[in-house]
């Protein structure tokens, strides 16, 4: 399994990110046919699974609650990583010197 960002998109903060998910993976999914598993966190539940499962034959991957409070998610260190890979990158760097 590797981390690597595909596609990025920023929407207002007032917008739902499931109404902007198709933005994103449409074009995303066009492009990378090869992909045939999405996860996402709870905020993905609905039609959209669905949509993504009719058309482009890919499995959207809901997290579940693993408990109360904090509790570390199995593949959190995947996300981790390719987050650490990123800030490594002098020009995605959001801080300047």
């Amino acid at each position: 399994m590797q981390g690597l960002v595909l596609d990025v998109f920023v929407s207002a903060a007032n917008e739902a990110d499931v109404k902007a998910a198709p933005v994103l993976l449409v074009p995303t999914l066009d492009a990378y046919e090869r992909i045939r598993k999405i996860l996402a966190d709870q905020a993905y539940q609905g039609w959209l699974i669905d949509a993504v499962k009719s058309v482009y034959s890919c499995t959207l991957e809901i997290t579940k609650k693993l408990g109360d409070g904090f509790v570390v998610s199995p593949w959190r260190w995947v996300v981790e990583r390719t987050f650490a890979w990123l800030e490594n990158a002098r020009r995605l760097c959001r801080d300047s010197d």
